[in-house]
């Protein structure tokens, strides 16, 4: 193992601070943005005209898939790098690959959260269910290979209440997927309900100052957005459907990992436009809040 792959496998091994750390992948690949551009000028091109906030962006949505190299090491030796580029990171017992074809808002993270360490951190138990995962696209996967994919076809479910029992549940990921629910508090209880002592929940929701670019309903691009969110107004909504003393946030952050500020409100925002919460289910103490 390289160096470079050292390091990004001894940062797995701690807990990100940031969900969107990438300097593990810059490691991992040994990047070169400056190479890269010069190897590819259809993406220099590409960055200069505002369609990536920069060449990591592009390798990342594209160029890893595509075979491109990140790096004149990595061309050098073509046969250690494609090697490199089917390697798979393990999140608890399953073995993913970077490949994985998880597609809509979660993908534009997906490979930086793979070797930061943060699914493995938060999405390794055995039972993960990912909510709406379909979203509009029938082909989807959830957002790892052990993950159910619960939607609104899933036996039992009916948009608010799981079909699982009590505390039978690792971990809820839900990307995109409140913000188009009138009845948050059941839902986000329910979602509480399902999870073991020590479970997380992951909640991605669209930005409002990112992603809606105005401060009033309705959403510009999405008529089913019931509600606009900025961090505080997503951590109200979990303070208000859960106890007090039955959660404790890990993370709460606003993802903008290549956003392109660039883009005035009137088009439809490119990069990462998301608040990014993360709560971990506790043991409730034998006193109360008064």
């Amino acid at each position: 193992m390289s160096a470079s792959e050292n390091a990004a496998s001894e940062n797995t091994a701690t807990t990100p601070l940031y969900s969107t750390d990438e300097a593990p992948v810059r490691a991992l690949f040994g990047w070169n943005e400056a190479w890269y551009r010069g190897r590819y000028p259809d993406v220099a091109a590409a960055c200069d005209q505002g369609g990536f906030a920069d060449a990591l962006r592009h390798f990342l949505t594209f160029g890893l898939r595509e075979g491109r190299y990140p790096s004149a090491v990595a061309e050098s030796n073509p046969i250690r790098y494609d090697a490199l580029r089917r390697r798979k990171f393990m999140v608890g017992e399953t073995p993913v690959p970077l490949d994985w074809p998880i597609t809509g808002e979660p993908a534009n993270t997906f490979v930086a959260k793979l070797v930061n360490g943060f699914f493995a951190k938060y999405l390794a138990g055995e039972m993960i269910l990912d909510i709406g995962y379909k979203g509009t696209d029938p082909a989807a996967v959830p957002i790892l290979p052990h993950a159910v994919g619960v939607d609104l076809d899933y036996p039992g479910y009916d948009g608010l209440h799981l079909p699982m029992a009590a505390e039978t549940v690792d971990a809820v990921f839900a990307s995109h997927v409140l913000e188009h629910i009138l009845d948050y508090r059941t839902v986000i209880a329910d979602w509480h309900r399902v999870l073991r002592l020590g479970g997380y929940i992951v909640c991605a929701v669209p930005h409002q100052f990112l992603y809606e670019k105005k401060r009033e309903l309705p959403s510009r691009w999405n008529r089913l957005h019931h509600r606009f969110y900025t961090p505080a107004r997503l951590l109200r909504e979990f303070e208000e459907s859960l106890p007090p003393n039955s959660y404790r946030v890990r993370l709460l952050c606003d993802n903008d990992l290549g956003y392109l500020y660039g883009i005035p409100p009137e088009h439809h925002a490119a990069g990462s436009y998301e608040i990014e919460l993360v709560v971990e289910k506790i043991e409730p103490p034998a006193w109360t809040v008064d």
